[in-house]
């Protein structure tokens, strides 16, 4: 027969059709690999949310006239919960950050970790200082952490923040986020 020839180039044919075909199906069920183009995605939503965390902590309770029906028995302060923690009046600046960090940042499973440091200038020296405000007792495990600052207003003239340093001033508050 002369025709044998054309039969084996079909089948050759449709065995490579199906082969390209398996190899599609495989490819395309497989795995989504992240590539470093598609993760910083999550760090930009991380990065968003601490930065909305610290301006939650840094806005002041609201506070409505003595005589209304419904401020009865509410002691009003100016201050908000993150100059409180910074300011440390009372000695529990540590605790009052992290009650209201993670109360505030409550993630589904408590996976949040943070290290949060205050910097500061010296008004004697003019020297920038830092110290740790409070940190997650897991240890810092994560490539893509995100860090956010802000800078808060405090008033330091009555007690001491650190080093004996007693004034008005702007200090930086710098957290480190990560989940584990």
């Amino acid at each position: 027969m002369k025709n044998d020839g054309g039969q084996l180039y079909t089948i050759e044919g449709v065995a490579a059709g199906l082969i390209m075909l398996l190899t599609a199906f495989l490819v395309v069920g497989a795995t989504t690999v992240y590539t470093p183009g598609d993760t910083h995605i999550n760090d930009m939503q991380m990065e968003q949310f601490g930065n909305d965390l610290l301006l939650t902590m840094d806005t002041p309770a609201v506070c409505c006239a003595e005589n209304s029906p419904t401020c009865s028995g509410i002691n009003c302060d100016e201050k908000s919960n993150l100059q409180k923690a910074i300011e440390n009046t009372y000695g529990n600046g540590s605790a009052i950050f992290d009650q209201e960090f993670m109360r505030l940042g409550a993630v589904k499973g408590n996976r949040l970790q943070y290290n949060a440091s205050v910097y500061y200038r010296l008004a004697a020296t003019s020297e920038i200082h830092s110290y740790l405000l409070n940190k997650s007792p897991k240890l810092f495990t994560r490539d893509n952490a995100v860090k956010v600052s802000k800078f808060v207003k405090v008033d330091n003239t009555l007690n001491t923040m650190v080093n004996g340093d007693t004034k008005k001033q702007e200090v930086l508050v710098e957290v480190i986020l990560w989940l584990d």
